[in-house]
């Protein structure tokens, strides 16, 4: 074996040991391929100190159009627990913030995101909001979360396929934006309601809106119910107990008068939503 032979194999030895120990060296080795990446911190809201929420918006403190940015900013800056909103789907997959089936004589589910912009604003000027619009808005506001209704459709608009479709895209945007924290769901229909309980994956709560007994939501492993003021109110306290001796979270939608208001505030219930949150808080505040 000549030496050039044995210099040429000591030579492969040495590089041989350096990259073993540099594949051993840890995330810290800057040539590492695969640094371990820290576990991302999801940002929560703000503690508020009251269970009122805006049925779609403050609107009525700034004669905002509902479901606005304007009116979601209205109930931000109020500090309240969440604000409600409306989601519908479009038919190239973008879901809106909008309440009713059709916008300026064109139906959501019919119709691309562009040609419902196109044919109009809101009244205040606003572009049809996105949802993605409304998560940036609570999560930079840091302290209201969204409500977010899963709209129950007539089979002309779609019904409960497209419902599924928006709660599905819904759930995926608020995973996407990591805004877990900021969001629950309303839904009014069963079917629509389970597939929106596996859409969230167990990240963020669902309520179910149906008037079914506390028994029943047991049974069911239903964790939420959103129900009208009418099913409790006024000869009906003894459902919103049986609710709560089940661990089931009651709200109610929605209390727009005083005697109404602090009924509910009596029988403590989660979570008050209502067309007129300023009037729930001077109630929680004793002012009325």
């Amino acid at each position: 074996m000549t030496i050039k032979t044995k210099t040429g194999k000591i030579f492969l030895w040495i590089i041989s040991i350096f990259l073993f120990s540099a594949s051993c060296s840890g995330s810290d080795d800057p040539y590492d391929p695969e640094p371990e990446t820290p576990p991302v911190e999801y940002q929560k809201p703000l503690p508020v100190d009251n269970n009122v929420v805006a049925h779609r918006g403050a609107y009525k403190k700034n004669n905002t159009p509902h479901n606005s940015l304007a009116s979601l900013w209205d109930a931000i800056n109020l500090r309240l627990y969440a604000s409600e909103c409306d989601i519908h789907i479009t038919s190239d997959g973008k879901v809106i913030v909008f309440h009713d089936d059709t916008f300026n004589g064109l139906d959501v589910d019919k119709s691309t995101y562009s040609e419902l912009k196109a044919s109009g604003k809101l009244a205040n000027g606003e572009e049809l909001p996105l949802l993605e619009d409304f998560i940036k808005a609570a999560m930079q506001g840091k302290y209201t979360k969204l409500w977010v209704d899963v709209k129950s459709l007539d089979d002309k608009y779609g019904g409960d396929a497209n419902s599924i479709k928006a709660g599905e895209a819904a759930a995926e945007i608020v995973k996407s934006m990591k805004a877990d924290y900021f969001v629950e769901f309303i839904v009014g229909r069963e079917e629509v309601l389970k597939k929106c309980i596996v859409a969230s994956q167990g990240s963020f709560p669902v309520a179910y809106m149906g008037n079914q007994t506390p028994a029943n939501y047991q049974s069911k492993g239903y964790t939420w119910t959103n129900q009208t003021t009418t099913n409790f109110y006024p000869d009906n306290a003894s459902k919103i107990t049986d609710f709560k001796n089940r661990k089931i979270r009651v709200s109610t939608y929605n209390a727009d008068d005083v005697t109404t208001i602090k009924w509910f505030v009596t029988q403590k219930v989660d979570q008050i939503c209502s067309n007129d949150p300023e009037l729930v808080l001077k109630v929680l505040n004793g002012e009325l």
